[in-house]
Parts: structure tokens; C-alpha cells; sequence
């Protein structure tokens, strides 16, 4: 259909959600590789479709749907940087749709759930530097993570969503990094 004409909204968007419905199963079946792929081509096709429809939020915010899945299936290979990157841009990208549209009940919940995918994310990637003795490059990850977690702590009351997904342990470890903590810790 798409091919037939590439400016039909309707089968480009259902175009995208097949190439990310087959991405969500390559990666429930563990084959990430191949799920990055068919993220990559629904956000091309989300993202040309922002493009088109630049007061359109949903138009806005379908992009960042690839954006975090990719960013799953990348974290999940050890990329850690890249998913990263990925899931930054997606809460980016949210929260300025939030501000620009406050009360729509999808934006905002984009929002929370990036809110704690980077969190989470954060906190297993400035870990796992830590257990490498990269101390000093882990801090700034566990900094973004905390800040991430107090965000997401004042946002909808969304602090079971991130005691249940981070561990109650994690977070209040977290919470708990005072100034000394940190100043000693970089010192290491």
C-alpha cells in the first residue's frame, strides 16, 4: 500500500507499527540484532511522518516508540552508550511534548515510562562500570539515575512504578548518596 503512495499516512503508520510489532518479537525471541533493523526503518518512516504533521503530537510522539524499543534491544546486546543515547532522546522528546501539550494522558505517560527506562538504564550502566573499577566514569550515571528517580518520585505519584521496577534497595541506595559519598567515591 505504501508504495502505491508513499504520502498515505494511514499505511505508512501501519506500516511502522508492523516493522515494530516484528521488532517486539525478535526481541521477546532474544534475536536483538535482527529486531534493530525493523525499529530502525519504523522510526525512518515515523520520523518522516513527524516531518509531515509537525502540529500533530501524536504524529511527534510516535517516533520515540522505535526510539526506546531500539534502545532495548541495544542495551540488551551491551551497547550501553548507544541505548543511552536512544532512550535520552525519546524522554527528550516526550517532555517537550508534555510541555507543549500538558493534559494529553498519553504524552504523559511516554514521559513517565521514559522516565524510569532511563533511570534503570542509568543505574545498570554506571554499575556495571563500577564492577570494572570505572568508579569515576560510573558517577555520572548514578547521578542521572538519582535525579531521574526524584523526577519520576514528584510526577503522578509514579514512586511504586520505580521502587517495584528499580528494587526498593536500589533506589533508596540512590536517594541516599550524600555530597561526601559522592566527593569520596571520586576521589577514588
Amino acid at each position: 500500500l505504501l508504495a502505491a503512495d508513499p504520502r498515505d499516512a494511514a499505511a505508512a503508520h501501519d506500516l511502522s507499527l508492523a516493522r515494530k510489532r516484528i521488532g517486539a518479537i525478535l526481541i521477546v525471541l532474544r534475536r536483538n540484532e535482527e529486531a534493530l533493523p525493523e525499529y530502525e526503518a519504523a522510526l525512518k518512516i515515523d520520523t518522516e511522518m513527524a516531518a509531515r504533521n509537525p502540529a500533530n503530537s501524536d504524529r511527534q510522539l510516535d517516533p520515540t516508540y522505535a526510539m526506546t524499543d531500539m534502545a532495548l534491544a541495544m542495551e540488551r546486546l551491551g551497547r550501553w552508550e548507544p541505548a543511552l543515547a536512544s532512550y535520552r532522546e525519546a524522554l527528550g522528546i516526550r517532555r517537550r511534548l508534555e510541555e507543549s501539550d500538558p493534559h494529553n494522558a498519553r504524552i504523559t505517560y511516554s514521559v513517565n515510562s521514559s522516565l524510569g527506562r532511563v533511570a534503570r538504564a542509568e543505574t545498570t550502566w554506571g554499575n556495571l562500570l563500577a564492577g570494572q573499577a570505572q568508579r569515576r566514569s560510573a558517577l555520572p550515571h548514578w547521578r542521572a539515575a538519582k535525579d531521574l528517580f526524584a523526577v519520576g518520585i514528584k510526577v503522578l505519584g509514579i514512586a511504586e512504578d520505580f521502587t517495584v521496577d528499580a528494587g526498593q534497595e536500589l533506589l533508596e541506595e540512590l536517594l541516599a548518596l550524600d555530597e561526601r559519598e559522592v566527593a569520596g567515591v571520586a576521589a577514588v
